[in-house]
């Protein structure tokens, strides 16, 4: 039977390998029959004297006239006459440099028929989005940085626009409006085959040729800036992209130096961005990186290929604007959280797309206060006039990030992955917030360039020795400084459990029985949380069984007997030892020694215990829980008002120490039993 199996395997194996082969066949197939490479073809035509020629003074005419694979847009003479007379040029002044970027810009890896262009990656893959516009070309240009270490750039990409891509991207019957916002002076291809490449039209598509496919073009297609490139060079927007250059960085790769097999100079691979590949950096770095051709990121395998970003780009007097709120300079997560907030990680965001909420920074962009906009070869650009606070400043931590005073803790915030969940723009929270001079004075330090917080010179953490991190103290010391949802009778529950009241009355906040004064509060931007500034903070809570045993030991005796365990948000109602009288009903299942006696015991104290708890949080001072509750004992229900229980039967029982909360846990001791 097990042979059976592997035999049918094996068969459908051969034929799915037969399946794909034919599928390859198909897709090379010479469909003229051609002998001729694209260069022939090229030449015979007659009208590429120019391109011809630019083939012949670079080194790219052997190669389409070789063996291979590839696809070329080439521009007709008629296009380099007007390409060379806008230039005020004659084809003998261009530079070999000139004519090899024109060249190298007009051909791509691959064979690639019509219905590919848009289906099949630079790679060959299928591309189930179905957009993959971007298309790798043989060219590019080497970037030095500073030190002029060489640095190996990657090749520009070809951006092809077909009818299939508007579609993909939720463009369909906006091809025309969407292809001239960018490009102006070209008409939007409307004949059968839709297809327009960068600024041009093709105007002959499918021409095979032995060694790839030929789509005639009607302008010379020139490489586009990147998105780093284009901002550097308006007098305007410039500015913002300065920022983004703190942010790059230039480390060397073993791997690329190996690959390319030099034994004699040193290459360089640009790892900038949020995606070093060879180094994984510890330095939180941006969403992405607009410097990079080849776009990084999660989209999917094929991301290079059909995936590219989109950039709101403020003006310089925008900036300006908004970096004078900062005391001193901007710390590096400020920088940022301001520059990820101007990025959508996603494909081109057209016009159309551009009032929605995108990414982890739930950044409202308005397309009506935009005032332009262009393509870069990885992405769009959009230019706006003012500066659009992402959610990370309107939020409760906002106000930290424009104040050195506070940076501290803003790193903290930024170790424990809380910034963006204190901005989510929707959820309530209550920040307390302490200064550098606290964080000094407990001797703990933050060292952004390790990314790592000490405590008294070592590292804090629970763990000695080389596996040491921060990161988990630090989120256990943060916790307890956030306050989530809405208060409830002034009440609220910290990250740890504990539950805090804020006094506003007398600038306080309490929490088992301490007490700490703060000096200010703020409501944030978006209007959802609120900030206290404190000078401490509080000590570690009782647990509540500690509580018990130390000023309510029988009552902790009746819950041990019953076996009840008591969780967070529960609320018990305690009586002190003068009120339990062991041997005596209620609790004539105890016997003087303390210890349970007679049949069902265990049952019948747990009805009478489970009078006594809530399993919800309930404080005196919080008017929308002065109502009747189930107690645990559901037979035994109870009103709750802001110094008395009432039980079924009409007793008021007084409470005479309310809201003490122990690790979660909200106790009130009332002065007589429930008689329920």
């Amino acid at each position: 039977m097990k042979d059976k199996k592997v035999l049918i395997l094996f068969f459908v194996l051969l034929l799915f390998s037969y399946s794909c082969e034919q599928e390859r066949i198909t897709y090379y197939e010479n469909k003229n029959n051609t002998e001729e490479s694209i260069y022939q073809i090229l030449k015979k035509d007659g009208r590429f004297t120019y391109y011809i020629k630019a083939l012949d003074l670079t080194e790219f005419a052997a190669l389409l006239d070789n063996t291979g694979s590839f696809t070329a847009f080439p521009p007709t003479d008629d296009a380099f006459t007007a390409y060379l007379s806008e230039r005020s040029k004659s084809f003998e002044s261009l530079s070999k440099e000139e004519l090899r970027e024109i060249v190298a810009y007009s051909f791509t890896d691959f064979a690639l028929p019509s219905q590919y262009l848009t289906t099949k990656s630079e790679w060959g893959f299928w591309s189930r989005e179905n957009n993959a516009f971007r298309k790798k070309t043989r060219y590019s240009v080497p970037v030095y940085d500073e030190d002029v270490y060489k640095v190996i750039s990657e090749p520009k990409y070809l951006l092809l626009f077909t009818n299939d891509y508007f579609s993909a991207v939720g463009g369909s019957g906006k091809e025309a409006e969407t292809y001239n916002y960018f490009y102006p002076n070209t008409a939007w291809n409307k004949n059968s085959l839709g297809v327009n490449v960068v600024n041009a039209n093709v105007v002959e598509a499918d021409i095979p040729a032995k060694n790839g496919f030929i789509y005639i073009v009607d302008k010379v297609l020139t490489p586009p800036a990147n998105i780093a490139e284009i901002i550097s060079e308006k007098p305007q927007y410039n500015e913002f992209g300065g920022l983004f250059q703190k942010f790059k960085e230039f480390v060397f790769s073993q791997s690329e130096t190996e690959r390319r097999n030099s034994s004699v100079d040193l290459y360089f691979k640009k790892l900038t961005g949020s995606m070093p590949r060879e180094l994984n950096t510890p330095v939180a770095e941006l969403e992405v990186d607009i410097n990079e051709e080849n776009v990084r990121g999660s989209y999917t395998m094929q991301a290079p290929t059909y995936s590219s970003h989109t950039i709101f780009v403020p003006s310089n007097a925008a900036l300006a604007a908004h970096l004078n709120k900062y005391t001193g300079e901007p710390s590096r997560p400020a920088l940022r959280h301001l520059l990820n907030g101007h990025l959508i990680k996603e494909l081109i965001q057209y016009p159309y797309h551009l009032k929605a909420d995108k990414g982890p920074y739930k950044y409202l962009f308005d397309g009506g206060k935009v005032t332009g906009g262009e393509l870069a070869s990885n992405g769009a650009i959009y230019y706006v006039n003012e500066v659009v606070e992402s959610n990370v400043f309107k939020g409760v931590a906002g106000p930290i990030f424009f104040n050195n005073n506070y940076s501290t803790l803003m790193y903290a915030l930024e170790k424990s992955n809380q910034t963006l969940q204190l901005s989510d723009g929707t959820s309530i929270f209550h920040l307390l917030v302490l200064d550098n001079a606290y964080f000094e004075a407990e001797k703990i330090t933050y060292e952004p360039s390790l990314d790592v917080f000490y405590k008294d010179g070592k590292v804090w953490s629970d763990v000695d020795g080389p596996k040491a991190t921060s990161k988990d103290k630090v989120a256990e010391f943060v916790n307890q400084l956030i306050v989530k949802g809405a208060l409830k009778g002034g009440f609220g529950k910290a990250s740890t459990g504990e539950y805090f009241y804020f006094d506003d009355a007398n600038k306080k906040i309490i929490s088992d029985n301490q007490t700490i004064d703060y000096t200010e509060s703020y409501t944030s931007a978006d209007g959802t949380g609120k900030g206290f500034y404190i000078d401490k903070i509080f000590a570690p809570q009782q647990q509540y069984d500690a509580f018990f045993n130390e000023s309510y030991k029988k009552f902790r005796n009746l819950l041990n007997l019953a076996n009840i365990l008591l969780y967070e948000d529960y609320t018990v109602f305690v009586l002190p030892d003068s009120e339990i009288n062991y041997d005596t009903p209620p609790f004539d299942m105890i016997g003087a020694d303390g210890k349970l006696k007679g049949e069902n015991a265990v049952q019948r104290l747990l009805e009478v215990v489970n009078q006594y708890i809530v399993p919800d949080p309930l404080f005196t001072k919080d008017a929308d829980a002065h109502k009747t509750h189930n107690t645990k004992n559901e037979l035994a229900p109870i009103q709750f008002q802001e110094t008395q229980i009432i039980d079924k039967n009409g007793n008021a029982i007084t409470i005479t120490k309310p809201d003490i909360t122990k690790s979660g846990v909200i106790i009130h001791e009332i002065n007589s039993l429930i008689n329920n």
